[in-house]
């Protein structure tokens, strides 16, 4: 799993133990809402494939799209 995470590439030997301690690996259908404007999230999602759409809505309520997440990155 860690291949498929550059961003950990030049993370120590104990980091990347603990991540893996911790890490939870999950496959969420097309259209999962992983997260809510506002809320504090309880966990750091990584993408291992596939992409990812974000988005905030304005104080008007208009949807405004954010870059794509890709696979490895957060």
């Amino acid at each position: 799993m860690l291949d498929s995470m550059p961003v950990l590439n030049s993370a120590s030997d104990d980091f990347k133990t603990a991540f893996m301690q911790q890490a939870i690996n999950a496959s969420l259908p097309s259209g999962t809402t992983v997260c809510h404007q506002g809320n504090i999230c309880q966990q750091l999602p990584i993408l291992l494939s596939g992409q990812a759409r974000v988005f905030k809505l304005s104080e008007a309520g208009k949807q405004l799209d954010l870059p794509h997440i890709v696979s490895g990155y957060i």
